[in-house]
């Protein structure tokens, strides 16, 4: 249960990096701007400007340092085109997005996977932005710092509520593109980081980058938030609104340890939550493999550490829940004892 609880939840923090926005033109900014303004144009006009540029992006998983390392293209109303260089078993893959369908480029077997993207992902994004509003404070920490041969803004976001990372984001004067991002644990260990040396911004593009221009393709529709409310498992009734800030975002029907469990995604804007709800088959079992027993007001539960990652499993209510972030242990379990309030 832990490596595959721990192993998504890595996962899902290590792409979670940035929010798209609307359609506008580039502005220059003075430097007695707000940090709300400025934070509000990189997420709005900053996103649509089209750039070139290559990606390095790091995160950690079980301790150990990933890289990644990408050409890509920026385009506006969230078309992309990343092209992978390393690591060697990603090197030659391509993904492209024309905001509507994304393209998944295999050169080995040449096969091109179509995923239709679902209405609510734009209305996912619009809410994501609003919960890092909510969940965190905007500062400008340096109105102008030279990265990446551009002159950037500097902001922080630092958590309302103690126990979550803070994150840091370098955003161009000129165009407002965002040109990196660094999520910083509480023990000021970095948890991930992308960032972008532009070799054109603003750049000069056309529509057909973001689109195939060769493979066989399969198509897929995109999963959608939506579950079966006649279902064993939604009979749960977790909560969309969750404790410290957090709101679900996705559901999904999955498995662990081999039997049948509910996939909750929660994410307060920057950090997440997952929990995973299956069905009691008896008496509580009790996990194995590194996991400890843990008194909490009005439960029993059990907890595991791997490096950054917490996970806490109790049951309530003829329910197993399992929860795994990277918030940490003393907000992780403020979260757990206040969400099995609302589930009882």
């Amino acid at each position: 249960m832990k490596r595959a609880c721990l192993m998504i939840a890595g996962m899902a923090t290590a792409m979670h990096l940035s929010c798209p926005g609307a359609a506008a033109g580039p502005r220059r900014k003075s430097d007695t701007a707000s940090a709300a303004s400025v934070w509000r144009r990189s997420i709005t006009a900053g996103a649509e400007v089209p750039m070139r540029a290559d990606m390095l992006m790091t995160y950690r998983r079980h301790g150990i340092v990933h890289t990644v390392k990408a050409h890509v293209v920026l385009g506006p109303h969230g078309a992309s085109r990343v092209e992978f260089l390393t690591p060697t078993e990603v090197q030659g893959r391509v993904i492209c997005s024309d905001g509507q369908s994304a393209w998944h480029y295999d050169p080995h077997t040449s096969a091109l996977e179509e995923t239709r993207l679902s209405a609510a992902s734009e209305q996912r994004d619009r809410s994501v932005q609003q919960l890092i509003e909510t969940n965190y404070r905007v500062n400008i920490v340096s109105p102008s710092v030279a990265i990446a041969g551009r002159q950037c803004w500097v902001l922080d976001l630092l958590p309302v509520h103690p126990g979550k990372s803070r994150q840091r984001r370098w955003i161009d004067r000129i165009t407002s593109r965002t040109i990196r991002i660094e999520t910083t644990y509480t023990d000021n260990v970095v948890a991930r980081m992308v960032m972008y040396t532009p070799t054109s911004l603003p750049a000069t593009i056309t529509a057909n980058l973001f689109v195939p221009q060769n493979g066989k393709t399969t198509h897929r529709e995109a999963a959608t938030i939506t579950l079966d409310p006649h279902s064993e498992l939604e009979a749960a009734k977790v909560p969309a609104k969750a404790p410290l800030g957090f709101r679900r975002i996705s559901a999904a029907i999955s498995s662990l340890d081999g039997r049948p469990a509910q996939q909750l995604l929660y994410t307060d804007g920057i950090e997440t939550v997952s929990i995973f709800v299956q069905k009691e088959t008896g008496a509580q079992p009790v996990p194995s493999g590194g996991w400890s027993k843990l008194m909490l007001p009005g439960l029993i539960a059990f907890q595991n550490t791997d490096h950054h990652v917490y996970a806490l499993s109790w049951a309530s209510n003829k329910f197993q829940f399992t929860a795994v972030s990277h918030i940490t242990p003393e907000a992780m379990r403020r979260f757990v004892i206040e969400l099995n309030k609302s589930i009882q």
